[in-house]
């Protein structure tokens, strides 16, 4: 097992990838993640990533969505980043 594996294993970091259609998953640490992104940038093709920080040993959430989100608070995420 590699160095990178193993620090997702240990620290239960995990990344959703949705659709532009889906909703949230219930999923209190996918609220914290989206309450308090360490960052959200711009992939090709009209994805982005938003990366959170949960806990104190590095625990992440990784979430891949598009632009075409039907969820508002990925939709804000992607209107501020726009306005830097």
């Amino acid at each position: 097992m590699d160095l990178f594996t193993a620090f997702w294993n240990e620290t239960g970091t995990l990344l959703w990838h949705l659709n532009h259609d889906d909703t949230l998953p219930e999923d209190p640490l996918l609220a914290v993640a989206l309450a308090n992104p360490e960052y959200v940038t711009a992939l090709d093709d009209d994805w982005y990533l938003l990366l959170g920080i949960v806990c104190d040993n590095g625990q992440g959430i990784y979430l891949v969505f598009p632009d075409t989100t039907v969820i508002t608070q990925l939709q804000n995420l992607i209107e501020a980043l726009n306005h830097e």
